[in-house]
């Protein structure tokens, strides 16, 4: 199929009182348990049906012992791998590209304890390849598209950086639909986390990278799948204190 990319949304959020979506609000996941989400038709910018597989990014935060979540489709026998590995009181995300059961749903396995999950939709293929051949991936050398090779640059406390992705730097053309980048926070002075977006977009209620205040060369990263914006660009907002990206 093809990649459609989206403005990332919030499908799941099992904290009590959470509001935006109230969907799974309190169904805290205990140990050896599964919850089953439903990914299409549902949200800002729905996944539609029929939709051979989703791009979500899955967080957990708070977590009472350390484990694994399992993330696959509904339905089908829990598969024996693991897609995010976490510690006691950790909050971390993993980028995860799954298929959909045929009524558009996946299940999330919590190993061990309990813990909150937190799901963003970030796009979905199709079930058929485009006939233009658009939603298609090119691969292409790394490149670095902000910051030095060493420590990025600092983004301040409730501010978004635009970054362009396109052009003669990067390699990706004008006419890219969207960019596959890897998000690393550095040296981060408070816990915050990161959210990528298409530029132009309204920041959506969602996150990419999760972290705590960190000493300097610690570093924790993610890949992310975003659209690209107006003038080649994504957004990379940072919630609080400041850090290198």
């Amino acid at each position: 199929g093809s990649y459609v990319s989206v403005t990332p949304f919030r499908i799941v959020d099992t904290r009590t009182g959470a509001t935006d979506p109230a969907t799974y609000a309190g169904k805290t996941l205990a140990a050896a348990t599964s919850l089953t989400v439903q990914v299409t038709g549902v949200g800002t910018v729905p996944v539609p049906a029929g939709s051979s597989a989703a791009v979500l990014n899955v967080t957990v935060t708070n977590p009472t012992d350390a484990g694994f979540l399992t993330v696959f489709p509904a339905g089908i026998t829990m598969p024996p791998v693991s897609n995010l590995n976490f510690s006691s009181g950790e909050t971390v995300a993993n980028l995860v590209t799954v298929p959909l059961s045929a009524t558009g749903g996946v299940s999330i396995y919590n190993s061990a304890g309990s813990t909150n999950v937190l799901v963003d939709v970030e796009g979905y293929y199709t079930s058929t390849p485009s006939t233009t051949g658009a939603g298609l991936y090119n691969a292409l050398p790394p490149v670095r598209a902000l910051g030095a090779l060493s420590f990025g640059a600092p983004v301040a406390a409730n501010t978004s950086v635009p970054v362009t992705v396109t052009g003669t730097a990067t390699g990706v053309p004008a006419t890219a639909t969207a960019v596959v980048a890897n998000v690393t926070a550095e040296g981060a002075t408070l816990p915050s986390f990161l959210t990528v977006y298409p530029a132009g977009a309204t920041m959506p209620v969602a996150s990419n990278l999760n972290f705590l205040a960190q000493v300097k060369n610690q570093a924790i990263a993610n890949r992310v799948k975003i659209g690209i914006g107006t003038n080649g660009q994504i957004e990379v907002y940072n919630h609080s204190g400041t850090v290198n990206v």
